[in-house]
């Protein structure tokens, strides 16, 4: 933890907490409390989530976002951020979204990636994770910033919960092997055919998750949305608790919010 006094976090804590539960954004934790590190914002998005885990809401997953090397060189970072994804987070293909329960949402496409087997690291490879895979579908990410007017640095989004908010999975599960997207960027290979090298990089996010030392179950009905093609090359070196289920690939609008 940084020189940021704890009664300073519990403050952040109750803000984020506050904006949500009344859908008043606030100014940017960044410039009310400067000496706020990285390292305090996941303290603060941890202890959201608990307080949202004791009123019963239920883990299924997990986000990442900063996926895109514009929106990295946007906020000065050099690798993606993570979120939680629970419960009331999700939203069945269909059904209606009450935004008066959103502060400023945005809506953004993705693939999403659900996982059948476990994956806990060091040493998770890309093709580990494929093989872990058991399909993919599209998806519908609804951010959303409790910070006033989306002024964020990534203090802000972290602590944030990654500027999350709904994940809405299409109905149908497609197998990862018989799928293929543009892989640019991807090193070209004698031995392994052009889809082969996109399922992997599809992949890799998952494996960077797993390789950081946190365990992705299977047994758990559990959601993780992390952009993959953009970050298979970026630096994810933070532990967080994994859970299986989708892993979205950057959105098609190309900002990997």
């Amino acid at each position: 933890m940084s020189v940021a006094l704890r009664s300073e976090l519990d403050l952040c804590i109750d803000a984020l907490w506050t904006a949500a539960a009344e859908r008043r954004a606030i100014e940017p934790l960044s410039s009310t409390y400067p000496e706020l590190t990285v390292e305090d914002a996941y303290a603060v998005q941890s202890a959201v989530v608990e307080r949202r885990l004791a009123v019963g809401r239920v883990i299924r997953g997990r986000k990442v976002g900063l996926t895109s090397a514009a929106m990295q060189q946007a906020l000065g970072v050099h690798e993606p951020d993570f979120g939680v994804l629970l419960d009331d987070m999700l939203v069945d293909d269909g059904d209606a979204i009450e935004l008066d329960a959103l502060l400023q949402p945005k809506v953004e496409g993705e693939i999403a990636f659900v996982l059948q087997d476990d994956l806990e690291g060091p040493g998770v490879t890309a093709y580990d994770a494929l093989r872990a895979t058991a399909g993919v579908l599209a998806c519908i990410e609804v951010i959303d910033s409790r910070i006033a007017d989306w002024r964020i640095g990534l203090v802000d989004t972290v602590a944030d919960n990654a500027s999350s908010a709904l994940v809405v999975p299409a109905g149908k599960l497609v197998s990862p092997a018989g799928s293929t997207c543009a892989c640019s960027g991807w090193p070209s290979t004698a031995t392994a055919s052009s889809s082969t090298r996109a399922r992997v990089r599809r992949c890799s996010v998952i494996r960077r998750v797993a390789s950081r030392g946190s365990r992705t179950s299977s047994h758990s009905s559990a959601t993780v949305c992390a952009p993959a093609i953009s970050c298979s090359r970026a630096r994810c070196t933070r532990r967080w608790p994994s859970s299986p289920g989708m892993c979205s690939a950057r959105s098609s609008t190309g900002s990997g919010r």
